[in-house]
């Protein structure tokens, strides 16, 4: 839990006395628990404060920079983006949902792949 930010003394409490953010901190622990190589984050930030954003993305970058982990960014509106070794590598902007899988790049597919595993 310190890894990403959260003290210990909060694991006993119940998810309702956690804030946005801290349930953000709590999924992204959950993630590097199971020490993968790539996290998928579908609307990591959506619904939280600016100022909390910044937070979970300067955590993020962090996190990436420590274990080297890589991240798939994924939108509700149809965007898709892949953040690894701390540079984008792929950007997708499709027109539509269908498109989303055509338009997503071969590094993406191939750790899409790999995390299914």
């Amino acid at each position: 839990m310190q890894l990403v930010g959260l003290q210990p003394d909060m694991s006993p409490l119940f998810p309702h006395e956690f804030s946005g953010g801290q349930c953000q901190q709590i999924a992204i622990a959950r993630s590097l628990a199971t020490e993968t190589r790539l996290i998928v984050l579908d609307e990591p930030v959506s619904g939280l404060d600016v100022s909390i954003r910044a937070q979970i993305i300067n955590l993020l970058e962090e996190l990436q920079s420590d274990l080297g982990v890589s991240y798939l960014f994924i939108g509700h509106d149809c965007y898709a983006a892949l953040l690894r070794r701390g540079t984008w590598a792929e950007r997708s902007f499709p027109q539509s949902f269908r498109g989303l899988l055509s338009a997503l790049g071969d590094g993406t597919r191939i750790l899409l792949s790999v995390a299914a595993r």
